[in-house]
């Protein structure tokens, strides 16, 4: 019998304070590539909003990393991640 792997999307964030600690992580979870990325778009829109400045992006949309108006750096981060359901 094959094993049939399910897979989930975690769209993480973590706030890097311009003295170099961390000052938070998230996570979102998602059933889907897609779903993930309509968050990363969100999260991107909200730091465009904000005025902070885009310092990276990958092509896919997957991933950012922002310099907030503070200094601190806003990084967005999306894995794929298998689960093991057995």
């Amino acid at each position: 019998m094959n094993k049939v792997i399910k897979c989930i999307w975690v769209v993480e964030t973590e706030n890097i304070h311009s003295d170099g600690k961390s000052g938070g992580r998230g996570q979102s979870f998602f059933s889907t590539e897609d779903k993930a990325k309509s968050h990363v778009e969100w999260c991107m829109s909200c730091a465009d909003k904000s005025d902070a400045r885009l310092m990276e992006h990958d092509k896919d949309g997957l991933s950012a990393k922002y310099m907030l108006s503070n200094g601190d750096t806003w990084i967005i981060d999306t894995k794929r991640k298998a689960l093991d359901l057995d």
